[in-house]
C-alpha cells in the first residue's frame, strides 16, 4: 500500500488477465474490477485499510481481464497490517477463483427463471421473447431473439426479440448475407461464437460496421436445422467486444434448446388448436349443407306431379308423395297400411313381382310397369 505495489502470486494475477512475470499496481486492481462491481469492492478495501475501521475483507466481485478480456469472479478474504502509528503498511489475504461456482449458480437462476417466464404462455412467439428477456438480462447483453431462417433467401425472420434499453430491435426481415459470412457456418449448423466483428474472418470490414451499427460487435448464434437445412436460429448480440466463456456458450446453448422444444410444442398446439377451429367450421357448415339439401329433397317430393314412393322388396310403401293422392285419390295412410299389390291390376303382378325381386338380387334398378287402380274404381 506505501509503495503502490502489490505483490501477487502468478494465480492471483492470472485471475486479472495479467501475465506471471508483469508487474501489478493498485490501479491494475482497481481497473480489474468489473464496472457493476467496482465500487462496492473498492469501498470494501477501503475500510480494511483504514486505521480507524479496520474491518474485515470479504468480498466476492468479479474481474475483467487486462490482458485477455475474460470476465472472473474472485472471492478475496484478508485484512490490514499496521504499523505502531497506526498506518496501514499493507492488506494481506487470500483470493479464490470462483467463476464455475458463480457459473453453476447463475445458470440454475436462469433456468428457473425460464421454467417461470414460460409457464403460462401458449403463443410462440411470447415463449420465444420471454425467452430472450430472461437470457438477456441474465448475461447483461444487447439483444437476444429466435427467429425463422430462409435459407435459400439467406434472410432472418424475427417477430419480436429483446433488446436493451436503447437498442434496436431486429423484429422484420434481416438479409444476413450484409453483415458477413458466418451464415455459411450456420447452414453447416455449426454454433457459432464471435467475440470481436472487426477482427474475425467471417465479419471484418464493412460487415463489422454494419455489425457495430446493430450493437451486435460480439454474437453468438445457435442454429437450428431440420432434415439438413437452416430453418431457425437463437441469436445473442453485444455491442462490446466479448470475449464469450465456456459458462456463458453453455448457458445459452441450454436456452436455445430449451426455448426451441417450448416453441415447437407450443407451435403444434397452436396449428391443432387452429385446426380443430377449422375442422368445427367444416362441420358448422356441412350441417348447413345438409339441411339445404334435406329441405330442397323435400321441397321437390311435396311439389312434384310424378307419384314418387320409396318401398321394400316385400312391396310394402314406407313414404308416397303428395301426387298419389291427387292422381288416385287414396289417402297417405291406405297407400302406407297395404300393400303395393292391393291397388295394382291381377294381370300386372307377377311381372312386378319378379321386377322387384331382380332389384333386390343385383342390387340393380329395374324398370317396369304396371296398372293401378284408383280410390273409384
Amino acid at each position: 500500500v506505501v509503495n503502490d505495489r502489490l505483490i501477487w502470486p502468478a494465480r492471483t494475477k492470472a485471475m486479472f488477465g495479467i501475465s506471471p512475470d508483469v508487474p501489478v499496481t493498485m490501479t491494475d486492481f482497481y481497473n480489474g474490477l468489473h464496472p457493476d462491481d467496482r465500487e462496492a469492492t473498492s469501498a470494501a478495501y477501503a475500510a480494511a485499510a483504514d486505521p480507524t475501521a479496520r474491518a474485515m475483507y470479504d468480498v466476492e466481485y468479479r474481474t475483467i481481464g487486462k490482458e485477455d478480456g475474460v470476465e472472473r469472479w474472485v472471492a478475496a478474504k484478508g485484512r490490514g497490517v499496521f504499523d505502531a502509528t497506526g498506518r496501514c503498511l499493507r492488506v494481506a489475504g487470500t483470493v479464490l477463483e470462483i467463476s464455475a461456482r458463480k457459473a453453476s449458480e447463475v445458470r440454475r437462476a436462469a433456468l428457473v427463471d425460464l421454467a417461470t417466464a414460460l409457464e403460462d404462455l401458449q403463443g410462440p412467439a411470447d415463449i420465444a421473447e420471454a425467452a430472450a428477456r430472461v437470457l438477456g438480462e441474465t448475461l447483461g447483453v444487447t439483444r437476444v431473439g429466435y427467429g425463422a431462417i430462409d435459407q435459400d433467401a439467406e434472410t432472418l425472420h424475427v417477430d419480436r426479440d429483446w433488446t436493451a434499453p436503447g437498442v434496436e430491435t431486429l423484429a422484420g426481415v434481416t438479409p444476413l448475407r450484409d453483415y458477413g459470412s458466418f451464415i455459411d457456418s450456420l447452414k453447416r449448423g455449426e454454433f457459432t461464437a464471435i467475440a470481436d466483428a472487426r477482427v474475425d474472418s467471417r465479419t471484418c470490414g464493412v460487415a463489422a460496421e454494419a455489425l457495430e451499427a446493430k450493437a451486435a460487435r460480439s454474437f453468438v448464434n445457435a442454429p437450428i436445422l431440420e432434415r439438413g437445412r437452416l430453418v431457425a436460429v437463437f441469436f445473442v448480440n453485444d455491442g462490446k467486444v466479448r470475449n464469450w466463456s465456456d459458462a456463458d456458450l453453455a448457458l445459452i446453448r441450454d436456452f436455445a434448446e430449451r426455448t426451441r422444444s417450448a416453441y415447437e410444442r407450443a407451435r403444434g398446439e397452436h396449428a391443432l388448436r387452429k385446426s380443430e377451429a377449422r375442422l368445427r367450421e367444416l362441420n358448422e357448415t356441412l350441417e348447413l349443407q345438409v339441411e339445404a339439401r334435406a329441405a330442397e329433397r323435400d321441397r321437390l317430393w311435396n311439389l312434384s306431379q310424378d307419384m314418387l314412393a320409396r318401398a321394400d322388396y316385400g312391396g310394402m310403401m314406407s313414404a308416397v308423395s303428395p301426387a298419389w293422392t291427387l292422381v288416385l285419390g287414396w289417402s297417405e295412410r291406405e297407400l302406407l297400411s297395404n300393400g303395393y299389390a292391393t291397388f295394382m291390376h291381377p294381370d300386372d303382378a307377377q311381372s312386378t313381382l319378379a321386377a322387384i325381386a331382380n332389384m333386390q338380387n343385383t342390387g340393380q334398378p329395374t324398370r317396369f310397369e304396371n296398372r293401378i287402380s284408383t280410390r273409384d274404381g
